[in-house]
């Protein structure tokens, strides 16, 4: 493989039933087109019937040395100065894992640290896969490679072999190859019909036509389809009348379109084989997530009663985050994880990303993990009289979405936020307009009971056109202290036709411009009481949230002395996962009441790399960094 140094290797590993065929077949004919621009996905070692390159599972299981040399000697007549990328590809890599893995660990190692290696997997949820994996073993003629390849046996009697249910583990296959590769080498993706222009995009930068069908290269059969095969198989025709038979079988069974699902008991042996490691996998591949929610959906499904493929969501609810570089980035792909994972009738909800200052815009990587999570990023330029105040993001994020969606009430979150279990809380009654928490503490609240800060807030009514006496009066969320109406801006549900956004983006302009701050030379503090006052001049009608929601973590606050709230659906962290305040802040998680699939997702989270800055004055000594 020394010709390939200086060169970046792919190394496609399937999983069977996700497409790999297809995507074979897509490379193997525009061999051509993807040359021209540096990439080479090689024929020489490789035919138009199999455009694969199950070679490499010979050579690493066995040990071939005479037959590596020889496809390497093959692949080097395809070389030439403009190549950059080579691309391999097998999902034999993935089916024969524990074949090779033992005998070429050491082999691999050495290959991945002389040159430039990527492996890239695409898995689909473990409960559709081993059922896809099961009819295509039915399909596939018998071999000596697999003992479960032309096989009679049904899928409760797989389901119950080890080393069947091995192919269900992905964990160890990533973390395996992560060893090998590092964590930016191992790229793993989750099944859509679209992952034919997902992979050469986010693995390639080659464009797919969006009019280029992914074909179904490999039909699958339903329930009367099985039960065909099984007799089919029992009978060990020879090939070619083998492949005859399989067409008429997949004619009849297209004749009664009955699916072919699990039974009670291999959906129990695959929830408790998987449902784990999967949670475990996904807190440090957040690229799966929309897998893994795919896979808790089902089991929520199959619980309730609920036809199969049946999903629950709010498509009346959008939710809105602010995305920038730096520390966010880490927080918001942990948010709209929690939020995939375990929002429950929201998990499918739209998630609108937006980044109103270019500047600052994430990385690509971020980008691409979080379109995967099936998020709608969006940078614009929106933020241009506060650049420096980055609390005011929040406004001009939302005033840009009221205008850009339909969605019938839109839900802001903090990026240093959690959701945890099903937040039903968050629909709008048609007696309400808004809804949020109380701030946790007094801080530049006024108060109906003293003068403090009275004129700071008299001053932002009478710019909005309104009296102090229009914020109700209501109580601290932690301190238990009476204030008028202030509200966390870490969660805000507000009806988007109303306007809330634009109305909160034109009056924190105006309160910077006449200077109008809670203590002189200081902003901090605007972003949230500006959103009060413009709120109550549109609407009194506010739900205050459970105590379950925005529940306060961090330390000290006197929110650490109560007993932790009841149904907790929505944590505020703050910087508590930042690796030196990590062991406490997963603490103060797990002491709220959990679903056990949450607990074991948060007990497999690791620390921020990234590090918060400080708060923001919006005045030239403040940090320069985001907040």
């Amino acid at each position: 493989m020394l010709l390939l140094q200086g060169r970046r290797l792919v190394l496609h590993t399937g999983t069977t039933k996700t497409g790999s065929t297809s995507l074979q077949q897509y490379l193997f004919t525009n061999h051509a087109a993807l040359k021209a621009q540096g990439i080479l996905y090689p024929t020489s070692i490789s035919t138009s019937d199999q455009p694969k390159h199950q070679w490499l599972i010979e050579c690493l299981a066995r040990r071939n040395q005479a037959a590596l040399t020889s496809a390497c000697e093959e692949l080097g007549t395809e070389l030439d100065e403009q190549v950059h990328t080579v691309v391999l590809s097998t999902e034999g890599l993935y089916n024969h894992f524990y074949d090779y893995i033992h005998t070429a660990k050491e082999g691999l190692a050495q290959l991945c640290a002389s040159i430039d290696v990527e492996v890239v997997v695409v898995f689909r949820n473990p409960f559709d896969f081993s059922l896809s994996s099961f009819k295509q073993g039915l399909i596939n003629p018998p071999n000596s490679w697999s003992p479960y390849y032309g096989h009679t046996r049904s899928l409760e009697q797989l389901c119950s072999d080890p080393k069947w249910l091995q192919r269900l583990n992905f964990q160890d296959f990533v973390e395996t190859w992560r060893q090998l590769v590092g964590k930016e080498g191992m790229r793993c993706f989750p099944y859509s019909k679209a992952i034919l222009k997902t992979l050469c995009k986010h693995i390639l930068d080659f464009d797919v036509s969006s009019e280029h069908q992914l074909p179904n290269a490999n039909r699958s059969v339903g329930l009367l389809g099985v039960d065909l095969l099984h007799v089919l198989n029992r009978h060990q025709l020879p090939s070619d009348p083998r492949a005859l038979a399989i067409e008429h079988v997949r004619s009849i069974d297209a004749l009664k379109k009955t699916p072919f699902t699990h039974s009670k008991i291999s959906h129990a042996i695959v929830d408790r084989h998987c449902t784990a490691s999967l949670l475990k996998l996904c807190a440090t591949t957040p690229e799966l997530t929309s897998m893994v929610g795919s896979h808790l959906q089902a089991l929520s499904a199959w619980a309730g009663g609920m036809p199969i493929g049946f999903k629950r969501d709010r498509t009346d609810t959008a939710f809105l985050l602010c995305l920038e570089a730096g520390f966010i980035e880490e927080q918001t792909i942990l948010l709209v994880q929690s939020l995939r994972l375990f929002g429950g009738c929201y998990s499918a909800c739209p998630i609108y990303l937006v980044c109103p200052r270019p500047h600052r815009a994430p990385s690509k990587r971020t980008i691409q993990t979080l379109e995967l999570m099936g998020t709608n990023v969006i940078i614009e330029n929106l933020n241009h009289s506060l650049d420096h105040f980055p609390y005011a993001n929040k406004a001009y994020a939302l005033a840009h979405l009221e205008e850009h969606s339909n969605e019938q009430q839109i839900v802001f979150l903090d990026s240093d936020t959690l959701v945890l279990d099903e937040p039903r809380s968050l629909a709008i009654s048609h007696q309400h307009d808004f809804a949020a928490r109380p701030v946790d503490v007094r801080g530049i609240c006024s108060s109906p009971l003293d003068n403090h800060y009275h004129s700071y807030w008299e001053q932002l009514c009478a710019l909005a056109g309104v009296s102090i006496e229009a914020l109700p009066c209501i109580l601290t969320g932690v301190s238990k202290e009476a204030i008028h109406a202030n509200y966390n801006g870490g969660l805000l549900v507000v009806r988007r036709s109303l306007g809330f956004g634009s109305r909160w983006q034109n009056l924190i302009e105006q309160a910077w411009e006449k200077e109008i701050t809670p203590k002189p030379g200081n902003f901090w503090g605007s972003g949230q009481s500006t959103f009060a006052v413009a709120a109550h001049s549109i609407s009194s009608r506010v739900h205050l949230l459970p105590e379950g929601y925005n529940i306060p973590l961090h330390s000290p606050a006197p929110g650490l002395d109560l007993p932790p709230p009841e149904h907790p659906k929505h944590a505020h962290y703050h910087w508590l996962l930042e690796t030196e305040h990590f062991s406490q802040g997963l603490q103060q998680l797990l002491r709220l009441e959990l679903s056990s699939h949450c607990r074991t997702f948060l007990q497999a989270m690791k620390p921020f790399q990234h590090r918060r800055g400080g708060s923001h004055t919006g005045f030239p000594e403040s940090p320069q960094s985001a907040a």
